[in-house]
Formats: C-alpha cells, structure tokens, sequence
C-alpha cells in the first residue's frame, strides 16, 4: 500500500519514520520545504520547552546533552537529525495540502493517489484571534508570528493565559517595558520544578487512582500559588489536568510582584485603546493575541469519525488516538497533549500507526473498526500516559495479530 503523511512536524516526522521502516511506500507532504514544522519558521527565539529532554526525545533516540528543558533550536536540530537518519527527508514533497477525499478504494490527496492517509497537521494550525467591536489602530501579532521584544512597543498588551502568552510577557518584562495580560478566565499554573525535580517528569504511581492524585495535585498547586497570586488571578474553576496547565515558573512572581498588570478579558478597541469587561480601559502600543489555535483537517468530518460539526468544538473520536472507526486507511495524529512529553508518547503513536497500515492491507473493514474491540473510539484531548502508552501497546499487539 501507498501511503501520504500530511504534515512533516513533530508527529509527521514520528509516523513517517516507523511507515518507512515497516517497509511501505510512504510520501511526506508540507508546504514548507523542510522537515520540522512549526519549530521551522514559527517560534520566537527565547523559547524553551516546557518538557525535559527526557521526554522530549523519542523511544531510543536521547537528545544530545545540553540544559534540561531544550530550546526550540535544539529541537529542531533534533527533528531534523531524526528525519535525515530514519529515510523521512527524502520523501518529502513540499506541498500545501488543500483537501483529501475517498477515491474509490482509496484516497486523493489533491490530485495524488493514495492507498492510505494518515493526517499529522497537529494541534497549532490557525492562529484564532477574536474579534472584538471596533478598529485597532495600533501594531497587533499572534504569539505565532512573534519572535522577539524587537516587535513590541514600550506598552504591551497580552491577551490570553497560555504558555506562549506568558513567554512574551516575561520577554517584554525582562526589556523593560510595561506589560498587561488581559485574562477571560483563570487557568492553573504551575512551575517547571518543585523541589528541583521537573514536574513533567512526575508521573502518578500506577496503583493510585487517578482522580487521587489530581485532587492532590489541586490543592497543593492552588496552596503554593496563593501567595504569588494575590487576587489578581483569581482561583480556577476547573479541577488541575482537566485541562492542560500553563507551565512557567517566573509568571506568578512577576504578576505579584506588580511587573505584570492582570486585567479581565478584552472587550473592544478603539484606535490605541482597549476596553475590558470590568468597565476600565487603557492605551497601548501593542497588543499580542496568545489566543491559542483553531484545530482543523483538510477532510469530511464524517469520513474521520462519522459525525458532523467543527473539530474545534467536538475533537474527533478515534481509536487509540490513531485510526478512524469508519474509514479503511485513514488516520488523524498528533491532536493529544500528553501530561509528560510527547517523545515517549508519539514513538508508540507511530508504532500503531505503522502495525495498523500493515493490518490494512490485510484487512477488508478499516482497521480501527477491527480495533474498536480492544478499545472503544474515544475524543481524548489530555492523555494520562501511563494507561494511554499501556493501551496503545494492547492495541498495537492486536494490529499485528490481524
């Protein structure tokens, strides 16, 4: 069978390799002309992970020595090392895929024919950006266009409490000019380390209850964050992991310590002025939306799980994470925030991609239909990965045994 990886980033370089190395005709399409996806062209140069490079490096292939949590240079260095060794650059085609469609048996990837799909665009497609009554008159930028404080102004908006949003804010600090986070709701944040040890690599012992640990984890995380927060945040109303956290260790003391103003979501512009929901209003001269992403796929959402509607709004049921319940050769990855790194969690992704495409060929019904029996469909978006990496190992078993 042939088959098309749409998307050559983090987890399109992962399945690609594991494809390859099963043995199948794989073409890797993007429509820039390298591997690496959004660590290619669309971070800002201070970034750092928030995963160690323990578990930033995929199963058996450590990243070289260096500071614990990578910078996105150093990843992309990785990635592109990783797809150079494994075979997945030379089957690049640069090529913006616009829509993917069933041919007979088969699938079109525009014009190109296909055997089989797997989709591995990833959680960072469209920047969303709101629109708020009125006109911004003043220099404006998505966290994914910014690259450094050389694009800010002296008065700095921030609009949004994420990840990104909160690195900005900490650049712009550290320049010396004035900054505000325009927040809609509270979120949890927690530090890189607590007692030196990285919290990403601090996983739930497999004998305690999940929801144990979590509630653990709330009132410690909302204890240790009283005294940094001081109001201005505001408590979550969200249990800890219902979501994922901001993880920044320097964004509560900068906020306590009055270098970082907080202020309620933004409501409307006007020229270099925004309104919030609380009544008041200030100028700026610039404004970054930290506003997340719009999730998407290039393809009928009935021929992913059966059901209609925006990704954005239902995430896709899937079969562990990988293959769709109701399309033979067709599967979407790269759309799950694992708690403790994606490293471990996308080489075993990649390993039941690559023992599903081989079941497909032998198989009349899609191959996560004849999964479906060893775990149900499901539209997971944070993964435990204890239990998650447990099952798809169960799953990729059963594939093999196909």
């Amino acid at each position: 069978m042939s088959w098309a990886v749409v998307g050559a980033g983090y987890s399109g370089i992962a399945v690609a390799a594991a494809l390859i190395e099963a043995g199948l005709d794989v073409d890797v399409l993007d429509s820039r002309p390298a591997v690496g996806g959004l660590w290619l062209d669309a971070v800002y140069d201070s970034v750092r992970l928030i995963t160690t490079r323990k578990v930033t490096a995929f199963d058996d292939r450590p990243m070289p020595d260096g500071e614990l949590f990578p910078s996105g240079t150093e990843l992309l260095a990785y990635l592109t090392q990783f797809a150079d060794e494994t075979g997945v650059t030379k089957r690049l085609v640069q090529h913006r895929v616009c829509a993917v469609a069933q041919d007979g048996a088969g699938w079109l990837v525009d014009q190109r024919s296909y055997d089989g799909v797997i989709l591995a665009t990833g959680l960072f497609q469209q920047p969303r950006i709101p629109v708020l009554p009125g006109v911004l008159s003043i220099p404006s930028l998505h966290t994914r266009d910014y690259r450094s404080v050389d694009q800010l102004g002296d008065d700095v908006l921030v609009v949004g409490l994420g990840n990104s949003g909160a690195d900005v804010a900490h650049d712009a600090v550290k320049a010396g000019k004035q900054v505000t986070m325009a927040i809609r709701r509270a979120r949890h944040v927690l530090p890189k380390r607590v007692l030196g040890l990285p919290v990403v690599e601090m996983h739930r012992p497999a004998h305690v209850p999940d929801l144990a640990v979590r509630l653990a984890l709330d009132v410690t995380a909302r204890a240790l964050s009283l005294y940094w927060r001081r109001g201005r945040l505001g408590e979550p109303r969200h249990l800890v992991l219902s979501e994922s956290p901001v993880v920044h260790s320097a964004l509560l003391p900068l906020i306590a310590s009055g270098k970082i103003q907080v202020r309620p979501t933004a409501v409307g512009v006007d020229g270099s002025q925004v309104s919030f929901a609380d009544g008041s209003s200030a100028t700026f001269d610039t404004v970054v939306w930290g506003t997340g992403y719009d999730w998407d796929l290039p393809i009928d959402r009935a021929l992913v799980d059966g059901r209609s509607g925006p990704y954005r709004s239902r995430p896709p049921l899937l079969v562990g994470g990988a293959w769709s319940p109701v399309s033979r050769g067709l599967g979407v990855v790269g759309h799950r925030e694992p708690r403790h790194g994606r490293g471990p969690y996308l080489s075993a992704v990649a390993r039941l991609v690559a023992a599903g495409a081989l079941a497909q060929a032998r198989c009349a019904e899609p191959v996560g239909a004849a999964l479906s029996s060893v775990a149900r469909p499901d539209a997971t978006a944070l993964a435990d990965d204890g239990p998650e990496l447990r099952r798809m190992a169960r799953l990729t078993e059963a594939a093999r045994a196909l």
